[in-house]
């Protein structure tokens, strides 16, 4: 009976061990190729420069700056083998780099085929930095919102007098500045508001003229009213108001000065008049509205 019981011993242990190296085999590990298909991949790309991607680390070729790591996530991404009909190549390194035809990309890696059932998947691959990469690069996130599109941006800049509003102011004869009513530069001036008091002989002469066509056309003269409308004209010309002709009507006498009035409102930035002679086109004031400006960045 013992030896019967020996053989039975062995038997059951050369079983035994089979049945261990059964479940060893079963549960090895997974091989290193399918393991290394699922890890995402990491490669070095430069801040300032994304257009510079590599697959080991090193100084961006155009500024020299240190490259920062990127993890690759299209192998975790992508699905099992392709089957069924290849609509494209795509760079492994690079996203958006296609081709219709095999071939490598630009990092003179092989591209890889794009089957139908890998194109949804292959379309949703993305490139992700990790959080200390992207404060390192200033990268600033923020919900999307519906509102105006604008940018405010800080500059230096030159603040100038908005051109059109601009107003040279002049006399179109000759004369003598007898009082000034506006002496200063930085001045606000309003359309209408006097000047200076000027006194001028051939203004004086114009004065003259419409008064005594005045007279006439009160007389009844039928040659007068078109001798009237010209010295009003005239006086026109010399940039003289209506309420002022007005005011000559109504006296029916000639002022040997006239207030010129200003043109137009603005602030005082040039002033070239003092009390005496002036020629007539001289430029005596330059008024500025200063409403609108112009800025030049």
């Amino acid at each position: 009976m013992k030896p019967k019981l020996k053989i039975a011993s062995i038997i059951l242990l050369a079983a035994a061990i089979g049945a261990g190296l059964f479940v060893a085999g079963c549960s090895k590990p997974a091989d290193k190729t399918t393991v290394a298909a699922t890890k995402p991949k990491t490669f070095y790309t430069c801040p300032m420069h994304p257009q510079v991607l590599q697959d080991h680390p090193g100084n961006c070729p155009i500024c020299g700056e240190k490259l920062v790591p990127v993890r690759n996530t299209f192998a975790a991404a992508a699905p099992a083998a392709g089957s069924g009909k290849i609509l494209y190549y795509k760079s492994t390194m690079i996203p958006g780099q296609t081709s219709k035809k095999p071939g490598k990309d630009s990092m003179g890696m092989d591209m890889a085929p794009v089957y139908e059932n890998q194109a949804a998947s292959a379309n949703s691959q993305v490139i992700e930095v990790d959080p200390v990469t992207m404060q390192d690069i200033d990268v600033v996130t923020t919900p999307v919102t519906v509102g105006p599109l604008r940018r405010t941006v800080r500059t230096v800049g030159l603040v100038d007098y908005n051109e059109p509003a601009e107003t040279d102011v002049t006399t179109k004869f000759k004369g003598w500045i007898e009082k000034l009513y506006v002496d200063a530069t930085g001045l606000l001036v309003h359309k209408g508001d006097p000047l200076f008091t000027i006194y001028s002989p051939e203004l004086y002469s114009a004065e003259v003229e419409y008064l005594t066509a005045l007279s006439h056309t009160a007389a009844n003269d039928p040659d007068s009213s078109n001798v009237l409308t010209a010295a009003k004209e005239k006086l026109r010309f010399f940039d003289i108001s209506d309420g002022q002709i007005a005011e000559l009507a109504r006296t029916r006498t000639p002022h040997k000065t006239m207030d010129i009035l200003s043109p137009a409102d603005g602030f005082v930035i040039t002033k070239n008049i003092f009390e005496g002679q002036v020629d007539a086109g001289m430029t005596l004031y330059h008024l500025a509205d200063l409403n609108t400006v112009w800025v030049y960045v």
